[in-house]
């Protein structure tokens, strides 16, 4: 299965205790959403972009393998509205989430590439902005 973008269900709010990493991140919403991959129990989340000057930064929470990271990008784009958009992704760090090291411990960096590679691709799924992207076609260029 590849990933999708949907609405979480209340059965996966609970089983990934959505509510608990909603209220440590200060992310507010209605109706959580998420790239999920079901059958290999992968997801991305949008958490937050930075301000002013570092408004082009992006932070996602990854979960790959019963871990959570956390994954900030620097992010150029373009495109038309309800038209084809792109997005270029510079990753910045990638690191165990709530451990605000910047880098991954060491029992981790031999799989850096696979959790990059898998995060690539619910990045494409992701497109611009999850279940509310409104392009038409999507680009994903990546610079790592």
């Amino acid at each position: 299965m590849a990933f999708v973008n949907e609405y979480i269900s209340e059965e996966n709010i609970k089983k990934y205790d959505i509510e608990a990493l909603d209220k440590k991140l200060w992310k507010g919403h209605y109706k959580p959403d998420w790239t999920v991959d079901h059958e290999r129990d992968m997801y991305l989340r949008y958490i937050n972009n930075g301000r002013e000057e570092f408004s082009d930064q992006y932070t996602f929470c990854f979960y790959w393998q019963a871990q959570l990271f956390g994954v900030t990008f620097k992010v150029d784009g373009g495109g038309v509205r309800r038209g084809p958009q792109w997005r270029h992704y510079d990753l910045l760090y990638i690191e165990p989430a709530f451990s605000f090291t910047r880098t991954l411990p060491e029992s981790l960096k031999p799989y850096q590439a696979e959790i990059l590679s898998h995060v690539k691709e619910a990045l494409i799924a992701y497109q611009v902005a999850g279940i509310i992207s409104d392009c038409t076609t999507h680009t994903a260029t990546f610079g790592f």
